[in-house]
């Protein structure tokens, strides 16, 4: 089998694990919302947001160096994967007895307790799976099938086992036991292809990981708290009602992001290979911002415009409420689109360190402002602090001026704005007065799509030349 052969294959299983995963998820998260309705879906929320960074201190960035070393020495498969189980579980376990001495002598009580009790038991799920041994080995199907497995497990646990709002608990532990199934079984099939495979705690090994692996750490601790401090916040500074209606609001963030982060993916090697020279750097930049650009939109302005049915049709009736916090998130996701214009090329040049102190500066800002605004406004308080978040990640990204120029990027930007207003008017008056939700959610996918595409055309945002280039085959980027 040829490189590119496997590449495609493995990129291609990704794919599609990704999209089966994304659909299940929808489908799961959207039940369990109308079920525990916002108290209990933001109890679960919450729980999930704060065990993230929990779950990146049982994996600080480990997993990326194994998959280095192996890739490197293919010998070193059963030494390197034993040691990051070693060390994950031994970090599991610390930090398992840790909270549950928090719990016990300080809170949180009653259902909130519990639950994130069985929810921090996903801290030793994380400690064996070992998607990395098969990423370093190049057998991706292997990582598709368990993230398969795990989102219909748990879409069927839902439904079989969450039956109203009392069951939070029962609905925390579907996830963590669907979670375990899948990594225990990729774990058997692993420790069946690699004879004499067994966890260990090599310290020289370990001490060697954790050296290596700090700078990943770090990018991923400052993202999770750009990204979820707010859920986390409000959890301390709000109450469950209101962490309810934010989780779900986060949820349509992530998923609205999710394209542009696909995009980037897609893009990385074409923008890797310009690193060496400028002009192919600014030409491959402004491909990529057109891309993202044309996507974001669409997703911007069927959001703000599709708001209201979006939430109905998703989360039910009960988290009405949230409409201002989805529309100010939709925002956000607006600047996010622009933040990874200039994002994903950085650090396809290698540019981590300017990433990092952005994302910090980021990070430090959002947790402030959460500060401030939550006590004052509660979930929109935090939308806002979102918003002001990535304006300053956006900043501190432009201000990097050697590896680009900047004003054609700042043009294009200008130019999706007024057409991201534009369709958002259009929609809404063309949109029929009475529609169900069903039908104004796709009368508006429609409409956004055609504007986005005829719109783009007309305010050279895109050309004809442009979405060709973006359907073909990655060798006819290299053209400029």
């Amino acid at each position: 089998m040829t490189d590119g052969h496997r590449i495609f294959r493995n990129f291609s299983a990704l794919m599609i694990a990704q999209m089966v995963s994304n659909i299940a998820g929808l489908l799961s998260t959207a039940y369990l919302a109308r079920v525990l309705l916002p108290e209990g879906f933001g109890v679960l929320g919450w729980g999930i947001a704060l065990l993230g960074y929990l779950g990146l201190v049982v994996n600080p960035g480990v997993d990326r160096h194994a998959v280095r070393e192996i890739a490197r020495d293919p010998g070193l498969l059963n030494s390197m994967t034993g040691n990051v189980i070693g060390f994950r579980l031994s970090v599991a376990l610390l930090l398992y007895l840790v909270l549950a001495a928090v719990i016990f002598l300080f809170g949180p009580e009653g259902l909130k307790g519990t639950v994130l009790l069985v929810q921090a038991a996903g801290l030793f799920v994380t400690a064996i799976t070992i998607d990395f041994s098969f990423q370093a080995t190049q057998r991706m199907g292997a990582i598709a099938w368990r993230q398969i497995a795990t989102s219909l497990l748990i879409l069927a646990g839902v439904f079989l086992f969450v039956a109203d709002t009392g069951d939070v608990p029962v609905a925390a532990a579907v996830s963590m036991l669907a979670s375990a199934i899948a990594a225990i079984g990729m774990l058997c099939a692993f420790a069946r292809m690699q004879p004499g495979f067994r966890p260990r705690l090599e310290f020289p090994v370990i001490r060697e990981m954790l050296k290596k692996s700090l700078p990943v750490a770090l990018a991923a601790f400052l993202t999770a708290i750009f990204i979820s401090a707010d859920i986390v916040m409000l959890g301390f500074l709000s109450d469950d009602h209101e962490v309810g209606l934010y989780s779900a609001a986060s949820r349509i963030f992530i998923l609205a992001v999710m394209p542009a982060t696909m995009i980037g993916t897609a893009f990385l090697p074409h923008l890797a290979a310009t690193r060496d020279n400028a002009e192919a750097r600014q030409s491959a930049l402004t491909l990529h911002a057109k891309a993202l650009l044309l996507f974001g939109i669409m997703v911007v302005a069927g959001g703000v415009a599709c708001v209201s049915p979006l939430i109905a049709l998703l989360f039910g009736p009960a988290f009405g409420e949230a409409e201002m916090i989805v529309t100010l998130l939709v925002c956000a996701t607006g600047l996010a689109y622009f933040r990874l214009c200039l994002d994903a090329p950085l650090m396809a040049w290698g540019q981590d360190h300017w990433r990092i102190r952005a994302l910090g500066v980021g990070a430090v800002a959002n947790v402030l402002l959460n500060l401030y605004l939550i006590p004052l406004y509660a979930g929109e308080g935090a939308a806002i602090a979102t918003i002001i978040s990535e304006l300053i990640v956006l900043a501190v990204l432009m201000a990097n001026r050697g590896w680009f120029h900047l004003l054609p990027i700042l043009w294009l930007q200008a130019r999706a704005i007024v057409l991201t207003l534009l369709s958002v008017v259009v929609v809404v008056s063309l949109t029929p007065s009475g529609a169900g939700n069903i039908t104004a959610l796709l009368w508006g996918a429609v409409l956004v799509m055609i504007l986005a595409f005829a719109g783009g055309l007309v305010l050279r945002i895109a050309s004809f030349s442009t979405l060709v280039r973006l359907v073909r085959p990655s060798s006819s980027l290299r053209q400029g």
